[in-house]
């Protein structure tokens, strides 16, 4: 499972990251408590380029929200 930047909103995160075409499951879907956090990402059946691209979008959906916060 992959850690968030602290303070950042992974429920958010996750809509910033389907507006960019990609997606992952919020930690607090795989835990009792905590996780609020963390998200997985299923990367098994694609290829390495797509994975990279994914990647990339996720950074920008990220980026997408710290210039909101500012």
């Amino acid at each position: 499972m992959g850690r968030a930047a602290r303070g950042v909103d992974v429920g958010a995160l996750l809509t910033a990251a389907e507006e960019r075409g990609v997606t992952f499951v919020k930690g607090t879907d795989f835990l009792l408590e905590g996780g609020a956090s963390t998200l997985r990402m299923a990367y098994s059946g694609v290829r390495t380029d797509q994975i990279e691209e994914g990647v990339t979008r996720i950074a920008d959906a990220l980026r997408s929200l710290r210039v909101g916060a500012n």
